[in-house]
């Protein structure tokens, strides 16, 4: 049934076709007398026959083309007509001129209107109506009586199970990203072992210089006790965003301890903290307005600067100078081509991660001020290290919390636990909790990392813990005197930077390429860890658009004592000059 409407509806539309087909033919044969009586060419005799111009030869002239009967003949008048201009003309160029000119009048003769090789000759006198109709018929009756299209079977035998079950094993899966060569991978160490500031690592015991736990709070008796009875009471999950069921009596507790310990209105609270600060600036930023940020800021900023949409303007690190440039720059653009009011923000880190360099705060609220920007610092760093109570660089260089909009940093650092935090006043807060993607839409803080950031931050904020905040940037001090000395290596270092727990250093002379850099780091690495010293090289993904070059990577801690630092110092000479010599 469906293959006779399918027939059906194809002959129908041949139909049609060759109905249009057919009055086309009919109406150019119809128009072919009238168009050829009104052309010029009707009115003009050929000037190859030397006839006279009245209307009557050309009329007598095409008569005798309907008594040639074949195409041998048509084809000889157009030779002898050019064959005739060429010698009117007297042979040379100008004949041959007079000879084309001549051969396409003929040629026109032949097949304009009129003419026998024109259609309305074929339709007038041999019935071609009649012919093409029956040419279409045939087609017609063809395509209806042709049988549905059927696949030709295969020919080829199915496969067996045997067969499909042999080809599954042969199978090997392309890998989804290329092999990378042996001296490209990164091999990280496996921790086996933690105990206050020493770990196993690779099954060897050594001093740990590559933690972020500054104050040594992640694992002590007081926080372990605490994680373990809020995993009894709630779970390790809340398995639900803030806003919908995931909030908990815990959360609204941190918030709490956090605005109160900062000095600030309200505190909210992030389930993870690379995404805490790249989520703010969006929630505060747009395509129309301005970002300022400093060249060695980290990957979140730089994601959330991306994710905004806004104007990103790049100063040089720590130069006061060029964000004045930037500053007057953005100012003077925006007043030549008149853009409507929009927000201006200047985005630092307080220590960088990349560098262990401060960002000079009392210079940046100077400028920020007089250009009428917002500041936004990024404490994950510094938090809990800088300022008599730990509240970071903005206390550090002697600034109110209401100097600066918006803070925020990380708990994975001096509290010990898992997560971000932002600070400030209940409008940028609240803001956030509608605005902020990682607030809107992740699973909230599992409650035992808000109760053991609680317990961290109840630590310092006792004499026991500023006393380890203020031992820490002694360490800090002591470990950057030490490691200034160390020859075949650099301190990265600037002036201000001395309490800086984070330590970056380069080879005084560093190979060609990026990758032999890296390796030798890499062995004087492996040479510290069999002397007891854990440090590590720091390796950056293609996602970040500004790196830092390849450097040795080491984190002072507040347990650290003066021998640990001198065995630091020690091994870090003897690595160097095993790998270097």
């Amino acid at each position: 049934m469906e293959g006779q409407r399918s027939r059906l509806l194809l002959a129908v539309g041949a139909s049609m076709t060759s109905g249009a087909v057919l009055v086309m033919l009919m109406l150019w044969a119809a128009a072919a007398p009238a168009a050829y009586a009104s052309s010029p060419d009707a009115e003009t005799a050929s000037p190859s026959r030397n006839s006279s111009t009245d209307s009557s030869t050309q009329t007598d002239k095409s008569e005798d083309y309907f008594h040639r009967q074949s195409v041998k003949d048509l084809v000889a008048s157009v030779v002898a007509a050019a064959v005739g201009g060429w010698r009117e003309g007297n042979g040379g160029w100008r004949g041959l001129e007079v000879g084309f000119v001549r051969g396409v009048e003929e040629i026109w003769v032949i097949f304009g209107p009129g003419g026998k090789l024109h259609p309305a000759y074929f339709l007038e006198h041999f019935h071609g109506h009649i012919m093409v109709e029956g040419v279409l018929l045939l087609i017609i009756a063809y395509l209806f009586l042709q049988s549905t299209f059927k696949p030709k079977p295969h020919r080829e035998e199915p496969l067996t199970d045997k067969e499909i079950t042999q080809l599954c094993k042969e199978w090997q899966p392309e890998p989804l990203v290329p092999q990378l060569p042996e001296e490209e991978q990164v091999h990280s160490r496996i921790i086996t072992s933690y105990e206050d500031k020493h770990v196993v690592a690779d099954g060897k015991r050594a001093l740990n210089l590559l933690s972020h736990n500054f104050l040594n709070l992640a694992n002590t008796p007081e926080m372990l006790e605490v994680a373990s009875s809020t995993v009894q009471k709630y779970g390790v999950g809340s398995c639900g965003p803030r806003g919908f069921y995931g909030t908990i009596d815990v959360h609204l507790k941190l918030e709490e301890e956090l605005a109160q310990f900062m000095g600030t209105d309200e505190a909210i609270i992030y389930s993870y903290d690379i995404a805490t600060v790249s989520s703010i600036i969006p929630a505060f930023a747009n395509r129309k307005d301005v970002l300022i940020i400093d060249e060695c800021c980290g990957y979140p900023i730089q994601q959330g600067a991306t994710l905004s949409r806004a104007a990103v303007h790049v100063c040089k690190h720590n130069d006061m100078a060029d964000m004045e440039r930037i500053m007057i720059m953005v100012e003077e653009e925006a007043k030549k081509e008149k853009r409507p009011l929009n927000r201006r923000i200047v985005i630092v880190e307080g220590i960088y991660a990349s560098n262990g360099n401060l960002s000079p705060l009392d210079k940046m609220y100077e400028l920020k001020e007089k250009y009428k920007y917002r500041l936004v610092v990024e404490e994950s760093m510094s938090f809990g290290v800088l300022g008599e109570n730990g509240r970071g660089a903005v206390e550090h260089w002697g600034l109110k919390p209401s100097d600066v909009e918006v803070v925020c940093g990380s708990m994975g650092n001096a509290l010990g636990s898992v997560g971000g935090w932002c600070v400030g006043t209940t409008e940028i807060v609240e803001h956030q909790r509608l605005s902020g993607s990682g607030y809107c839409f992740s699973a909230s803080l599992p409650p035992y990392l808000a109760t053991s950031a609680s317990q961290s931050l109840c630590a310092m904020s006792q004499p026991e813990g500023r006393a380890r905040m203020a031992q820490l940037r002694k360490n800090a001090a002591s470990m950057r005197k030490m490691l200034a000395k160390v020859p075949g290596l650099v301190l990265q270092h600037a002036p201000g930077s001395e309490q800086s727990p984070i330590i970056h250093m380069h080879l005084a002379k560093p190979p060609s390429t990026e990758l032999a850099a890296k390796q030798l780091l890499m062995r004087i690495a492996d040479h510290m860890l069999e002397l007891g010293v854990l440090v590590g090289v720091p390796h950056y993904a293609d996602i970040h658009k500004r790196r830092p070059p390849p450097g040795l990577h080491l984190c002072v801690t507040a347990l650290l004592t003066e021998e640990d630092i001198k065995a630091v110092g020690d091994a870090l000479n003897k690595a160097v000059k095993q790998v270097l010599r």
